[in-house]
Order: structure tokens, then C-alpha cells, then sequence
């Protein structure tokens, strides 16, 4: 597990993917493929983002990193493509979660982003 995020995190994206390929049982191969879509999100290498993401097994997790993904997709100014991407996606969860995601990114009346969650007063 600490391989595939050590060659995520050094930009080896391929390599991290193919090690989680070995990486037993499905729970463990989908936080390590969870994190390294996390840290290439991060890191703005969105690309390799989705690559990781879409390799994850678990619905749950996939949507996840897809909310992570949408989010730095939009704080970057990338809201266009981001919406894009978001239309391609089926699953009610993924949708949903990458629209989370995207709402996240926005910066709010004030100009800021927000930090974790898009809910604000309405006072």
C-alpha cells in the first residue's frame, strides 16, 4: 500500500495503479487507489485523478474521489469542464457527490472558498 502512494505521490501514476493491482483484499486496493486519486487531485494532475478513480472498485469510494476531483476542477476556474465531466457520469452517487464537489469549489458571496462543506447561513 505504501508503494502505490509513495509512486503516486512522486508522480508514477501508472506504476501506483499497477502495484494496487496486487494489493489484496478489495477494501485495502480501493483506499490505496482512493488516495492516490486524492493525491494526484491535490497536486492538480487531475488526468491522473481520474484514472485512479475510475480503477476503484467501490461505488461509494469512486464518488468520493470524484468530489474531490470536481472540487480542485473548480477552484482552478475549471467549472466548464468540470460540468462536462459531471454530465458523463451515471450513477446517481457519482453524480451527485461530483456535484458536491463542484459546488464546493465556488468561492461564496465574500469571494472565499469555502472550507469542507458548500451549506451556508442563511441569516
Amino acid at each position: 500500500m505504501h508503494i502505490a502512494i509513495t509512486q503516486a505521490r512522486s508522480g508514477n501514476v501508472n506504476g501506483a495503479i499497477k502495484t494496487s493491482k496486487h494489493i489484496e483484499p478489495p477494501l485495502r486496493k480501493n483506499a490505496v487507489l482512493l488516495g492516490i486519486a486524492f493525491t494526484r487531485a491535490k497536486d492538480g494532475d487531475i488526468p491522473a485523478a481520474l484514472a485512479a478513480a475510475s480503477s476503484i472498485e467501490s461505488e461509494l469510494s469512486r464518488a468520493r474521489a470524484y468530489r474531490a476531483i470536481a472540487d480542485v476542477k473548480t477552484r482552478k476556474g475549471q467549472m466548464g469542464q468540470a460540468q462536462l465531466w459531471i454530465e458523463t457520469l451515471t450513477p446517481p452517487i457519482e453524480k451527485s457527490s461530483a456535484l458536491d464537489g463542484a459546488a464546493n469549489g465556488l468561492p461564496n458571496e465574500a469571494g472565499i472558498l469555502p472550507n469542507g462543506s458548500c451549506i451556508r447561513s442563511t441569516r
